[in-house]
């Protein structure tokens, strides 16, 4: 084992890590950095075939990955999602709530009830349902943390998505504010990353719909002048999740690259 290696071994020590939505983009990104600091790590996807790749890619940095397919804010999806990992861990210290989603943006008025539950099931539900089946394994370990990923639509506004998708993400941020009160004294710290556009292929393909003269006006809005890159979102939720940020608890860090400065 190699100086580095060692390290990262050293940062995950023996502890259990589940990322939601990780078949691709930010989870994805989070999944591999945690897996590079020594974390074994369970991840899920709804869509078999996009965790299947997910998985032969992390298991190229380490065997030890398990996966799970499922609707994180379908309750028996969670319950057996949650007693797998008691059976083949033992114990879980760190869940990532990303799973998440939106539909095409649209008007506030053309959304139909069916577009709202959806919205809030995904970003919303998921992580709740996740968070509370999960909570008995995550007060045993008393040292345990929770980030949830909201979006930047939910501190501000934005041009991407719709009012359910602000409601949903702006919910997220809420929900763990009130989490970290309540939990604080099991030693579970709960803390939100809320990021700016980031370039995955989802965002890539809407971001291709849209006029020049909308891109041009949103990319001026970001004083650094460029989107964020998975890698850029998954080392701002590693910290929340790892022992350097101990005493944060209740905060939605902002990782915009400027473009809301709250």
């Amino acid at each position: 084992m190699t100086t580095e290696q060692a390290a990262m071994s050293l940062a995950g020590e023996d502890r259990v890590a589940l990322i939601t939505g990780a078949s691709r983009g930010i989870g994805l990104a989070t999944a591999r950095l945690l897996v590079r600091r020594g974390y074994r790590i369970v991840i899920t996807a709804r869509q078999e075939s996009d965790l299947a790749r997910a998985v032969a890619d992390l298991r190229a940095l380490h065997p030890g990955v398990s996966s799970y397919a499922g609707d994180c804010a379908d309750p028996g999806v969670v319950n057996d999602l949650i007693r797998s990992i008691q059976r083949d861990f033992g114990r879980l210290d760190v869940v990532v709530n990303n799973a998440g989603g939106s539909h095409h943006a649209s008007d506030f008025a053309a959304l139909s009830p069916e577009d709202w539950d959806q919205t809030l099931r995904q970003n919303l539900k998921s992580a709740v349902m996740v968070t509370q089946v999960a909570l008995p394994l995550l007060k045993a370990t008393g040292s345990a943390s929770i980030v949830n990923v909201s979006s930047k639509a939910g501190r501000h506004r934005t041009d991407m998505a719709a009012c359910d998708y602000v409601a949903a993400k702006a919910g997220l941020i809420g929900f763990t504010r009130q989490l970290a009160q309540e939990l604080g004294p099991c030693g579970i710290r709960v803390n939100c990353v809320a990021p700016g556009i980031t370039v995955t292929a989802r965002v890539e393909q809407r971001w291709d719909q849209r006029p020049e003269r909308i891109r041009a006006q949103v990319i001026a809005g970001i004083p650094l002048g460029r989107f964020a890159r998975p890698e850029e979102i998954a080392a701002a939720i590693v910290f929340l999740a790892s022992d350097e940020a101990s005493y944060i608890t209740g905060a939605t860090l902002d990782v915009n690259g400027g473009a809301f400065m709250g």
